[in-house]
């Protein structure tokens, strides 16, 4: 029988209530960083069952994040790193939900996750992977601290180096973006047309990580395509606009492989595409998992490949 690393977290239950709550959750110092199962087999063939498993998850997720928006904000400054300035409580408890349910439907996947730290053994173990869930709990950790409402949960499955299913929840805006490889995209229960045009003039939105002057030089040059160009403080929430065709494009430059895992495949299900600037992700590295590595556009096919040009030429990327 084949072995599977995991982390169950203790849950109390409500004496009055059959129910979970954001509170009902003990959790460690440190999460395993991969759970893992060996000899996966494909399961393209049941994307349908697992779409609508993981959607119903996910809508218990958002609704444990509108209810944490409406209370007391706690930062867990444990978790403070140089680039992911603090978390949350509720980062974490998200998380570990989306992972136990995940689990408990689904135990032969493993996951990559924002907020897991690494380890030596679980490197190893990550080599035998084929396919993984890579979690994003909460994107946009300081909008949601500071009760500005644009963050979501992101989720995405991948086999391979390769999404084939993803689902990102707007929970401030009630609402769920979601695709399976070669089915299209969909917003709720409405398939997104891929010939859309924008309607309003040009939108740009953009993420950086990395030093002063890179971020001078590239908020330079997309000046030359938009007289604002904005920083929404969440990856997934500004590609998911760029999906709904409400902002033209959106560029990555330096960013984690859990902020545009989900967003790239719908992206592409929705008639638009990722252009890489940096080497496309390949989770059989691990620097492509913990490192902020990832550059990319994300619009209009020959609008992206034009920018992703212009940016690699003006950044040195």
């Amino acid at each position: 029988m084949n072995e599977i690393t995991k982390y169950t977290p203790e849950v109390r239950h409500s004496p009055k209530s059959n129910t979970v709550s954001n509170n009902d959750f003990n959790f460690p110092n440190h999460f395993p960083f991969f759970w893992t199962k060996k000899n996966i087999e494909p399961i393209s063939e049941n994307l349908d069952y697992i779409s609508k498993e993981v959607i119903k998850i996910l809508h218990k997720a958002a609704s444990m994040l509108t209810s944490a928006y409406t209370g007391e904000i706690i930062y867990d400054k444990s978790k403070v790193t140089p680039i992911q300035l603090f978390t949350t409580e509720v980062d974490f408890k998200i998380e570990d939900f989306l992972k136990r349910e995940l689990t408990v439907k689904f135990p032969q996947i493993g996951f990559i996750a924002e907020e897991e730290q690494s380890s030596k053994k679980e490197k190893k173990i990550q080599k035998k992977q084929k396919l993984y869930w890579i979690i994003d709990p909460v994107d946009g950790t300081f909008n949601f601290a500071n009760k500005i409402p644009l963050f979501a949960i992101s989720i995405a499955l991948w086999e391979g180096n390769k999404p084939i299913f993803a689902a990102v929840s707007l929970p401030m805006q009630g609402d769920l973006l979601y695709a399976v490889k070669g089915k299209g995209a969909y917003l709720n229960t409405k398939l997104i047309d891929k010939n859309q045009q924008m309607n309003a003039k040009p939108y740009v939105v953009y993420a950086h990580i990395g030093s002063q002057e890179e971020k001078m030089k590239l908020y330079k040059y997309l000046l030359t395509k938009d007289a604002f160009p904005r920083f929404l403080g969440s990856g997934v929430y500004q590609t998911s606009m760029v999906c709904l065709r409400r902002v033209e494009f959106a560029v990555f430059i330096k960013t984690a492989i859990w902020d545009i895992a989900a967003t790239i495949l719908i992206a592409e299900e929705a008639g638009l595409h990722a252009e890489f600037i940096s080497e496309k992700p390949n989770l059989n590295n691990l620097k492509h998992i913990t490192d902020y590595c990832h550059s990319v556009v994300i619009g209009q096919k020959e609008t992206v490949i034009k920018v992703a040009q212009d940016i690699k030429k003006e950044l040195s990327i």
